[in-house]
């Protein structure tokens, strides 16, 4: 696992996807950035990126969703599928 993305709620961190390497969990990334419809303060909802760092994971990236946006949750669900498959 070199990176990974987590996707938090409201209440707190919901789930994450571990990616073989940053470029994977980038890839990933921007698809969510470009997907989603609209990006703002509101901190109702984020994707975070992470990247692994010697022996920790260091916040790279993120962006906020002021709503749940189904589009975004999919694509996140489907790179953990992809993943799966790659093992």
């Amino acid at each position: 696992m070199e990176s990974r993305l987590i996707f938090n709620t409201p209440d707190g961190p919901m789930c994450y996807v571990d990616y073989d390497t940053v470029q994977q969990g980038k890839c990933i990334f921007e698809q969510l950035r470009q997907t989603a419809m609209y990006q703002g303060n509101n901190r109702s909802y984020q994707f975070s990126l992470f990247e692994k760092v010697k022996n920790r994971l260091v916040k790279k990236e993120w962006f906020y969703l002021p709503t749940f946006h189904v589009p975004c949750l999919s694509i996140f669900l489907d790179s953990a599928n992809l993943e799966q498959a790659m093992v």
